[in-house]
């Protein structure tokens, strides 16, 4: 799904988000007021200005799911904020934080016993780009 914006909240369901360069957002993957069963995967999002995703409670087998995506996070925060009773399903996610940043535990658990497999600090911008030109296969 190439889509020019995407706004998976406010009740949203079902939606398969993948292979998106979103450059300058608020947040990722945002589902709220009873959204559900959303998934974001194989996905750049290069400078966020929030979390990488934000979620509210599900349902068991209702989850939101983020995984393989790689998150370029503007400022040094937690990497997302959703409800730690029901959190969303996630797995290979890559998080870059600010040079000199420190990666913040969520739930009272870190990045990696999350569903994320690597916080590093911001890539090139070269290395940004390439990774754009791939997911949108302008290669």
């Amino acid at each position: 799904m190439h889509i020019a914006f995407n706004r998976s909240d406010d009740a949203s369901e079902y939606f398969d988000t993948f292979s998106n360069f979103f450059v300058y957002g608020g947040n990722g993957l945002k589902s709220d007021f009873g959204g559900h069963s959303n998934s974001h995967h194989h996905n750049v999002y290069a400078f966020i200005s929030g979390s990488c995703l934000g979620v509210n409670s599900f349902k068991a087998g209702f989850e939101d799911q983020w995984n393989r995506n790689q998150c370029i996070m503007l400022r040094d925060a937690a990497f997302g904020s959703f409800d730690c009773s029901t959190p969303p399903l996630m797995s290979n996610n890559s998080i870059f934080i600010p040079p000199g940043g420190q990666s913040v535990n969520v739930c009272g658990k870190s990045p990696m016993q999350l569903g994320v497999s690597s916080i590093s600090e911001w890539p090139k911008a070269a290395t940004i780009i390439a990774w754009g030109r791939n997911v949108l296969q302008m290669n």
